[in-house]
Parts: structure tokens; sequence; C-alpha cells
């Protein structure tokens, strides 16, 4: 070999050498790495080895202890003879499941909420019940009897006057008549008419046509507001009584109080067509036309219908306004009594007694004459027509008694109701209670089954959520995040006071500690230290197979390492004999 191409060669040794190193310190690191990696895998193991848990203990239907990983979801989970318990935030809300919170927020109350989770049935059956309407037919039955037209009502007899009916009007004169003439003489007797309109208010007499003292004095009211007061001397003091005319007055009273052959008197209605012709001509004679007219208008409603009516007109007029403001015709006994103060209190009113009262007393006379002789005929086509309207009118017979389905609600499984009752008060509070009765039915088999009928409360449920949160559906399973945030304190637990639970109601939740729960337990986690050292081994393992790895490619460097450098010393050695050689020949 050449000088030349040795060189050439042990360039190339050289930088295989360099590589060999490069790649030795590489794998070196690596090793190093492995190692580290080994020491943190033994730590987590070690770690792992401490690792607690909390689980569940309960008994099934069969008595028989079981144990579960307590998670939220196996809080969630109703079973029978299980503690109810509850997870709370440090804002106080209860942590419900996404189906809970659906539940209620899609319900309007206790019922609507527990019929999401199947627990009510509805059972229909038939009672025979008191007809609602029954009552109501009576009380229209009693009402249309009521109404059963009445031969005697004044509206089926025609009244007309009569002057081959004047019995009563005669007696009113014979007794009137003294008393009458004294109060309209030209020097009149101005309180001798007192007697006659005394003597027809409510005479009262003893069987020999005495006045009886005891029924004396008698009061009554005008039309002002004002009263008068009927003294027995007005009745034993009188002309009338004196000319032993007193029995017939008694006729005229009685028709007066108790009103003529069924018909109530009212005073003369002077809007009619010639009523106070016979009276202008008695009157015409006597007085001057003015005092004429005004007497007329007096008597009439022309002031009345005005609304400003004086006291003096309201007395003298034979009309008077109702609370509706409209004019009506007074009642003969008004009349009277309102005419009886107008005289007696003359002098305070103002009135003049020739040109106004005796005037008055004039028309007073005609209006008993149209009054009292009255003729009544039975109105037969307008009785029958009424009669046989309120025939048609009968209320229709209803049955007292009715078949009526009800329908009951029935919780269908009495525990897990009051497991899902107890949750909907937590999420909605405890402002209201529902009446759940416990009730004993017997079925087909004679056999004895307890059902829970309930009569809830339409009570709306709160719109707010303040008393509950959803909690997130990934950490509804997580027993190491219940763990962890009951160790942390992040959450706390609640369970339902159930000490009385032979009773359907609402009941109370109270705080517990979790280490105080009997049926919450902590233990190893055997299966989170099983999976640690399985992680651990194979983690070792794939350290040592590349650990392995490493020291053969170690080893196979470390072998061309010395056999480049046994080729760089040989090379060398053979450089080295041949420069001596040159050297000596050119000496030579």
């Amino acid at each position: 070999m050449g000088l030349s191409s040795s060189q050439a060669r042990l360039l190339s040794i050289t930088a295989r050498l360099t590589d060999n190193e490069y790649k030795s310190q590489r794998i070196a690191n690596a090793k190093m790495k492995l190692s580290n990696l080994g020491l943190d895998a033994q730590k987590d193991y070690a770690d792992s080895l401490n690792s607690q848990k909390l689980e569940y203990t309960n008994y099934n239907s069969a008595s028989k202890l079981t144990r579960e990983n307590l998670t939220p979801a196996i809080i969630y989970e109703y079973q029978p003879y299980k503690n109810q318990y509850s997870l709370v935030n440090t804002a106080g809300q209860v942590l419900v499941s996404r189906l809970d919170a659906q539940n209620y927020k899609e319900t309007n109350n206790l019922a609507e909420f527990l019929d999401r989770y199947g627990l009510l049935d509805k059972i229909a059956y038939q009672v025979t019940e008191l007809n609602p309407d029954y009552s109501v037919y009576l009380t229209e039955l009693a009402q249309w009897k009521t109404q059963e037209p009445d031969k005697n009502n004044p509206i089926y007899w025609d009244i007309t006057t009569s002057s081959t009916n004047t019995a009563l009007y005669d007696k009113f004169k014979a007794g009137s008549a003294g008393c009458f003439s004294h109060a309209t003489m030209e020097n009149p007797w101005e309180t001798c008419y007192l007697h006659v309109l005394a003597h027809m208010l409510d005479l009262t007499l003893d069987s020999s046509g005495n006045p009886v003292p005891s029924a004396y004095p008698k009061s009554y009211a005008t039309t002002t507001g004002n009263s008068i007061s009927i003294s027995i001397s007005k009745i034993d003091g009188s002309q009338i009584y004196s000319d032993g005319t007193t029995p017939d007055m008694q006729d005229v009273s009685d028709a007066i109080k108790n009103g003529y052959s069924g018909t109530t008197l009212y005073a003369y209605d002077r809007r009619l067509e010639g009523a106070s012709d016979n009276l202008i001509a008695t009157l015409t004679p006597l007085y001057n036309s003015y005092y004429i007219d005004e007497v007329l208008k007096l008597l009439g409603p022309e002031y009345i219908q005005t609304g400003t009516a004086t006291d003096v007109q309201k007395l003298l007029s034979s009309y008077y306004l109702d609370n509706d403001g409209n004019v009506q015709l007074k009642t003969l006994e008004q009349k009277i009594v309102d005419l009886y103060y107008a005289v007696e209190k003359r002098s305070d009113l103002g009135i003049n007694y020739e040109c106004v009262l005796a005037p008055i007393l004039y028309s007073f006379e005609d209006d008993l004459k149209n009054v009292l002789s009255i003729t009544k005929t039975f109105n037969e086509d307008k009785f029958n027509k009424d009669y046989n309207e309120w025939l048609d009118a009968k209320p229709v017979p209803v049955e007292q008694y009715i078949d009526v389905t009800k329908t009951e609600i029935e919780v269908n499984d009495k525990d897990k109701s009051q497991w899902y009752t107890n949750l909907w008060y937590r999420m909605n509070g405890y402002d209201d209670p529902a009446k759940i009765e416990t009730k004993e039915r017997i079925n087909q088999f004679d056999e004895v089954s307890y059902y829970h009928s309930m009569n809830f409360y339409d009570r709306e449920k709160e719109t707010f959520s303040k008393n509950y949160a959803i909690l997130d559906s990934k950490l509804v399973t997580s027993k190491d995040w219940l763990y962890d945030a009951l160790k942390e304190g992040i959450i706390t637990m609640e369970r339902v006071n159930s000490a009385d639970s032979s009773e359907f109601k609402k009941l109370n939740w109270q705080s517990i500690i979790y280490t105080n729960a009997t049926d919450i337990v902590e233990t190893e986690d055997n299966e989170k230290i099983a999976r640690a050292e399985a992680k651990y081994q194979a983690a070792m393992e794939t350290i040592d197979i590349k650990d392995k790895k490493f020291q053969m490619e170690l080893k196979k460097l470390d072998t061309e390492h010395n056999a480049l450098l046994t080729e760089y010393d040989s090379i060398k050695s053979a450089m080295e004999a041949n420069t001596q050689r040159s050297f000596k020949a050119f000496q030579g």
C-alpha cells in the first residue's frame, strides 16, 4: 500500500472511531434516562401502595351484605333498605344528575315529578254520589213555586172609578163633612181638618167604637224626613167622634192601610187627562185663577221633577222622586201624612192657609172621591197567560243520585316515592307540604296490599335553581373524584332523617361527615394498587429490554472500536517502516 493510500485509510479509521465514540455517548445518555424512568416508576408504585377509596355497604333483599365502590352514581341510585345521601357543594346546593335536574325543570309539582319515575298510577272507579245539580234544581224549583201567579195580585184586577160604587167614599164624606166645613168656612178653624186626617191613619178602635188608649200616640215620617205624632185627643176630641161617625171612618182607615180589595190606594194622579176638571169647577167660584193655577202646580209633578223642590212643594205635591230620580205617585197614606204635617206646621213653613191650604183641602176631598169610588174586575185572560207561561218555566227534574267515575292517584312504590319526594323537596325547598295518606286495600285475591293515596297541592315549583346544581356527567361514575372531593372538603354530605319511616311525608335532610356514616367505609384501593403494580412491572420490563438493547449496541461498538484501533496501529507501523527505508535509500 502506498503512502498516500495509507494516509487516506488512517483518516477513514479516525472518522469511524469518532463516530463510534459519539454513538457510545448517546447510548450512555439513553441508559441514564432509563435509570431515571425506573426511579419514577418505583416512586409511583410506592405511592400507589397507600391508595384509599370509599365503599358503600348495604344489605340486599336476601339480607346479604354487599359492598361497592362509592361514586355519585351509587349515591343517586335508589335501592331498597338504603340510606339516602346527597352531595352538597360549598354554596349549599345539592349536586344532582342531569336526568334529575331535567325532570325537575320540566314538571310543575311533586306529583308530576314522581310520575317521571313511573311512581304514580291512576285508578278509575265508580261511586254513587248526590247529583250536584240536584240542589240547584231544588233551589230553582222552590223559586219557581214562589213565582206562581196569584189571583189576588192587583195586576190581574182592572180598577175603574165607578159612580155606583161609592159606599166607602160615602162613609168618608159622612165622617169628614163637619170638619171640612169648619176648615173651609169664611173664618176657618185651621186645625179642624187634622181630626179628619188623624182618623184616616191606622184608626184603632175597641169593640165599642172608642179609640184604644194603648195604641196612641202614633208616629209617621214625612217625605221631607220630618215626623208627625197622632195623639188620642185627635180622635176622641173631634166632632167626628162626638157625631158618632168614627166607626164609619174605621173602614176608610183600613182601606188606606191595608189596601182596598187587595189594591194599594194611591193619591189621585192629576196627570191623567181631565183629572182636574171637577176641581177647577169647584174652586173657580171661590178663588182667583192665580191661586187655582198655583194650587194645581203644587199638586202636580211640575216642581218635583226639577229636583230642586222646596219642603213645602214636596209636602203638598202628590208626587215624589225615588232614589233613581224618577217621579213617582205617593201612596194615599203618605199623602195624608205630608198634608197633616203641612197643616200642623203651617206657620213654621210659612204657608198661607186661606189661599193655599184651604184650596188644597178641596183638592184632597176631590182626590178621595176618585180614589175611594172604585170597581175591580178580574182580568182572566191576563192571569191565564201568565199562569201558562209559569207552567212552561217549570225546572226540568234531575236525578238526586248519579254514578260518577273517579280517578285516584296512587303511589305504587312507597319507599321509592319517599326517596324522590325527599329529593324534590331538597331541590325545591320546604315551603309547602304534600299530603300523602296511607290507605289499605283488598285486591281480587283477598290479599292485603298497601298503596298510598296522594292529595298534592297544585303549588308551582320555584323557577330559580338556587337549591341545586348539576354534577358533570364525567364525575358521576368517578370514585376517585368523590373520595378526593370529600377528603379535601370541596363537597360535603347530607342524609335523610328517616327515624320515622312508617309515614309517607316530607323528611328533613341533615349534614353528616362521611367518616361518621356507618354504611360508608374507607379501605385500600386494591384495584388501583394492582393497576399501579402492573404499570410498574410493564415499565420495568420495557426499561430492561431497552437497556439490554443498548448494552448489545455498546458491545458491538466496543468490538468495532478495538478492530479499528488494531488496524490503525498496523497501518501506522507500516507507514513508519516505509518512511525509514526511504530515508536509508537516499542516504546510501
